[in-house]
């Protein structure tokens, strides 16, 4: 399945990359109920969310997604970004499934 591209908060985007049948990363959550939304229609199941920056247009779905989902969320900033599970840094590798992603 490919990328989803979801509109959020008028002028952003959140990005869902579903991986292993159904398991899905999210990529700047903003909106919760947007990226809920768009798994209920497509049946995915949420494991982790990466953040790019601690804006809060990149992160104010965080918090009710972690809850709902139990998911772990990776971000390069764990200072400025609150409910970090995994701190990632440059040239970083870090894996899904057969997606590999490089900070």
């Amino acid at each position: 399945m490919d990328i989803l591209t979801l509109n959020a908060n008028v002028d952003n985007w959140i990005h869902v990359q579903p991986y292993n049948m159904g398991i899905c990363f999210v990529i700047d959550p903003s909106d919760a109920f947007v990226v809920q939304q768009a798994l209920k229609y497509k049946e995915l199941i949420l494991k982790s969310i990466l953040l790019t920056h601690h804006h809060y247009d990149h992160t104010a779905g965080i918090l009710e997604l972690k809850k709902r989902f139990s998911c772990v969320v990776y971000s390069p900033d764990p200072k400025r970004i609150p409910n970090t599970d995994y701190p990632v840094y440059d040239n970083q590798s870090i894996e899904f499934g057969d997606w590999r992603i490089r900070v």
